[in-house]
C-alpha cells in the first residue's frame, strides 16, 4: 500500500513539474528579440545562448546577439565573443579581436577571460604577458591558470621573471580602477 501511495505522489510531482516547466521556462524568441532590440543586454546574452545551443542553433545569430551584449560590457558575452574570434565560431578567426574582448572581460575581473587572454598571448609566444595574465587569473581564483603558468614559465629566463612581477602589478592596478 505504501508503494502505491509513493508512486502516485511521484507521478503527481512529475505532472506538476511538467506543467510548471512549460509555463515558467518557456522561451518566446519574438518577445526576447523585442527586448533585446531595445538594448537589454541580459536578453541579448540569453538570445546568444539560445542560438548557440538551442533548437534553432545558428552560430552567426548567436555571435550577433552576444556581440550586442558584449558591447554593453556583459562579462560572459565578452568572453563568448573573444572565444568566437579565437576559434572562428560564427565569425572569422581573429586573434587580435579575441584578445580585445578577453581584455574587456578581464578588466572587469573575469578570471575566465584572464585565462583566455593568457592563452592568446601564449599562442603568440608572448611568454611574459601570458605568464602575467595566468598569474592574475590564478590570484582571482582560476585553478586552471596555475598549470598554464607553470608551462609558460619553462620558456622564461630567471632575469625575465622580474618583468612578470612588474607587469602583474601594472595589470592589477588597471583592473582595480
Amino acid at each position: 500500500m505504501n508503494v502505491v501511495k509513493q508512486i502516485r505522489s511521484n507521478l503527481f510531482l512529475l505532472f506538476i513539474l511538467f506543467v510548471f516547466s512549460k509555463t515558467a521556462f518557456s522561451f518566446n524568441v519574438t518577445e526576447k528579440k523585442i527586448l533585446a532590440l531595445k538594448g537589454d543586454c541580459n536578453t541579448q546574452y540569453q538570445l546568444g545562448l539560445y542560438y548557440q545551443k538551442g533548437k534553432d542553433k545558428d552560430l552567426i545569430e548567436a555571435y550577433y546577439w552576444m556581440k550586442k551584449a558584449a558591447m554593453q560590457n556583459h562579462i560572459a558575452a565578452c568572453r563568448y565573443v573573444g572565444r568566437a574570434h579565437l576559434y572562428g565560431k560564427g565569425t572569422s578567426v581573429t586573434i587580435e579581436l579575441a584578445k580585445q574582448w578577453f581584455l574587456t572581460g578581464a578588466n572587469q575581473g573575469d578570471f575566465h577571460s584572464m585565462l583566455d587572454l593568457g592563452y592568446c598571448l601564449e599562442l603568440e609566444k608572448n611568454w611574459i604577458e601570458s605568464a602575467a595574465w595566468y598569474k592574475i587569473a590564478h590570484q582571482f581564483g582560476n585553478t586552471n591558470a596555475l598549470k598554464r603558468l607553470n608551462n609558460v614559465l619553462k620558456n622564461i629566463t630567471n632575469s625575465e621573471k622580474d618583468e612578470i612581477e612588474l607587469l602583474v602589478t601594472q595589470i592589477q592596478t588597471s583592473i582595480s580602477e
